[in-house]
């Protein structure tokens, strides 16, 4: 919201203060650090951002009839207080604990499962360097046979099938 008009953000802590002072809800937001999620109308929170930057001067780069001009030149129309709220700064923040965690290393996190990737057994079949047990070439041969067998019957039985009934 303060990159829309040109202003640099405030600590977290004065923003939740000032809607916590306004009457409303905020929290963090699991993942993000710089974000936060409010019950706060969007009108409450742009009053904040426009308080922010009359305190803090407008930034030269805002050029006259920009949407940043037009954001910053309504009117405020909530009371906007920045003075620190108790629940502004949570305790788990106080006492540091770590809330956005860096992976320990690249490519962390979930692998594949074990054994030979489904490409390399299919690329190793392609070339046929695929490790085959004595057994599997007369296997192979009896599944063919069962296979043309079955494709036979079925042959046949579309042709019966074509045949006229004579009942």
């Amino acid at each position: 919201l303060f990159s829309a008009v040109r202003a640099a953000c405030p600590p977290l802590v004065r923003v939740n203060s000032a809607l916590l002072n306004a009457g409303y809800r905020v929290s963090g937001v699991h993942s993000c650090p710089a974000a936060i999620k409010t019950d706060a109308p969007p009108q409450v929170v742009w009053d904040v951002v426009r308080v922010h930057v009359k305190e803090v001067g407008r930034s030269p780069r805002v050029a006259e009839g920009s949407a940043a001009d037009r954001i910053l030149s309504a009117e405020v129309a909530t009371h906007v207080s920045f003075a620190e709220h108790p629940e502004a700064d949570p305790e788990s923040r106080r006492i540091k604990l770590v809330r956005y965690q860096i992976n320990p290393e690249k490519n962390w996190g979930p692998k594949a499962r074990h054994g030979t990737p489904r490409k390399q057994a299919d690329a190793a079949a392609a070339e046929g360097t695929t490790k085959r047990k004595p057994g599997d070439a007369a296997a192979v041969e009896t599944a063919a046979a069962a296979i043309e067998a079955v494709a036979v019957d079925a042959a046949e039985c579309a042709a019966e099938a074509k045949k006229p009934r004579t009942d």
